[in-house]
């Protein structure tokens, strides 16, 4: 019999669950009845249960809108901005697609941090995953700004599960993510990733972007073909983003 809070326990058992992590315990003999208190706040919580359905519906929500085709419905197809962004780190390109046709290759440059996704603020990562865009700055310093949906609802889940983050930010993600809106950028797994361009011109710098992943985390691109770019995207256009 389990109770919240406390956990009951049948035998010589040293390790126990509380949903999101484990935690030691010295028990007084592990004779079978004898109970441990949980330490972790969130065993104390009357709606524990809840929230943990709520979690697991929200990622799965993510994952039905982002992973899957979005092809059939003739409708939903016309509220969703024609065009989609597929970005390839290891291969330092971005193609504008309508459907599975290839309209432009860019060359971009992505974070200097390497190879992985991103976890965490100042790791200089370019995260790893299916994003929208859901601002544009044009005053930016790096001519023209387009703001990912960073972090998402699996970025999110990694810093809640990993404690990056705490319960409240993880639920003002999500909260964002149903409302189409640009989540926080301010919690310990980083913010304002987005796509640029180089800002003031240099041989210098035209040269360091040809060669080299120079931004801290963000996609990159040369100021002209940002301008381009401009033109087939807008607030809600699908950015997915591969290793």
């Amino acid at each position: 019999m389990q109770k919240y809070g406390h956990q009951v326990i049948p035998g010589p058992v040293h390790q126990i669950s509380c949903g999101w992590g484990h935690r030691q315990a010295a028990i007084n003999g592990g004779e079978p009845g004898d109970t441990v208190k949980q330490k972790r706040d969130d065993c104390n919580l009357p709606h524990l249960r809840s929230w943990r359905r709520f979690c697991a519906a929200a990622v799965a929500t993510f994952l039905a809108c982002a992973v899957l085709p979005e092809v059939p419905a003739a409708a939903a197809a016309e509220s969703m901005p024609r065009y989609e962004l597929e970005i390839s780190k290891s291969r330092n390109e971005l193609v504008i697609k309508d459907g599975d046709a290839i309209i432009k290759r860019y060359h971009a440059a992505f974070g200097r941090g390497g190879k992985g996704a991103k976890r965490r603020r100042g790791d200089d990562m370019t995260p790893v995953g299916a994003y929208r865009i859901t601002e544009f700055k044009a005053d930016s310093r790096f001519h023209f700004f387009m703001l990912l949906d960073y972090p998402n609802l699996v970025d999110g889940w990694h810093g809640y599960r990993n404690r990056t983050i705490d319960a409240s930010q993880f639920k003002a993600i999500a909260t964002a993510y149903r409302a189409g809106s640009a989540p926080p950028q301010n919690t310990e797994l980083g913010g304002y990733i987005g796509i640029h361009g180089i800002g003031e011109v240099s041989p210098k710098k035209l040269d360091i972007h040809r060669s080299q992943n120079w931004t801290r985390g963000c996609i990159a691109l040369r100021n002209e073909e940002v301008n381009e770019l401009r033109d087939y995207v807008t607030r809600g256009t699908r950015v997915i983003i591969r290793e």
